[in-house]
């Protein structure tokens, strides 16, 4: 609706430049305002106005450490680039802080303390979670006046005054961390690295997963800390952590930040059935690479087609190019495992 339609005229604001309507941007971002909205009602769930006053000095998680850095941080650039009138920069570092970083992550890794029976924890993640929630509320309002105010307004034991007054939530260097952003692309990168194993060989998402790491000191001391957050977040069943990890055969495998990470395959994958998809999947997409460059090979058609028309050729020729590759190389790894 209208926020969405003033997000992406902002998001387009670059000094310099006119702005081309898009209907098709548009309604990207109104899945970003739809993101936004059905992240407060999870919040809301949880939120009921009981929950403690907000005290980064008791937050001693590393995620909530980690979100409220990444908060601060957001403040200061966003307040930056307001006031330097670079307004499609503040609205892509809001759309990408809301997004990947409070969506995608912050939310999924309290799930486990929301959900679970410590009450100390599950009080300290529902204080955090309303500081930030408002915080990004007041932030978002010039630019999602709509859906931010309604949200406030459902936020409990907050004032029912108009964001539109409210002034710029103020600076908490207390709550910068440096070393929590260190440690969460620690964090991140090994999720990801499980995640993109069960992506690349087809293990359905439900099906749990051993990993192995190799890694020793303080790596092996944060990751056996953090097996509740990999466990929840990567769908890891079991989790081994050591120097001397030795991996039995046929393993995928990824390297963390120097630490070796081993996804035994042996019973969660089917070799022979996987290397016939990707044969037939390879041929089907070999056929269709071959014929658009027969198209681009042709002179004729390249000198009298519409210029759109080539270049989007060109484009489809690229894309499947691009992934007969990615094939031929999963097809690779997947021959290795069967020997």
């Amino acid at each position: 609706g209208c926020d969405s339609l003033r997000f992406t005229l902002t998001s387009f604001a670059a000094m310099g430049r006119d702005i081309k309507q898009s209907e098709a941007r548009i309604e990207g971002y109104r899945h970003f305002i739809n993101k936004i909205w059905n992240a407060a009602r999870f919040a809301l769930m949880h939120v009921d106005g009981s929950e403690p006053e907000f005290d980064p000095t008791r937050l001693s998680g590393l995620h909530h450490r980690w979100i409220l850095h990444r908060l601060e941080t957001l403040k200061k650039e966003h307040a930056a680039q307001i006031e330097g009138y670079r307004f499609n920069e503040a609205a892509q570092g809001l759309y990408g802080f809301v997004w990947r970083e409070f969506c995608d992550w912050y939310l999924e890794l309290i799930k486990p303390e929301l959900y679970g029976e410590d009450e100390a924890a599950k009080a300290a993640a529902r204080s955090c979670l309303k500081h930030v929630l408002s915080e990004i509320m007041v932030i978002a309002h010039p630019v999602i006046p709509f859906v931010t105010q309604e949200i406030w307004s459902c936020i409990p034991s907050l004032d029912a005054e108009s964001l539109a007054v409210r002034p710029y939530p103020k600076v908490r260097p207390e709550c910068e961390d440096e070393a929590s952003v260190r440690d969460m692309e620690f964090l991140q990168g090994v999720i990801v690295a499980v995640r993109n194993i069960r992506s690349e060989l087809g293990v359905a998402p439900g099906v749990p997963l051993t990993v192995m790491v190799r890694a020793g000191g303080e790596d092996q001391r944060f990751l056996q800390a953090h097996e509740t957050e990999i466990a929840a977040l990567a769908r890891v069943g079991t989790l081994t952590v050591g120097a001397d990890i030795e991996p039995p055969r046929g393993c995928a495998s990824a390297v963390v930040r120097g630490c070796e990470l081993f996804v035994p395959l042996e019973g969660v994958v089917d070799f022979v059935a996987e290397l016939a998809r990707l044969d037939k999947e390879l041929g089907k997409i070999s056929k269709e690479l071959d014929f658009v460059t027969k198209k681009l090979g042709n002179e004729s058609f390249v000198s009298k087609a519409p210029e759109d028309v080539v270049a989007k050729e060109k484009a489809k020729a690229e894309s499947f190019a691009e992934k007969k590759a990615t094939l031929e190389q999963l097809r690779a790894r997947m021959q290795e495992f069967v020997g």
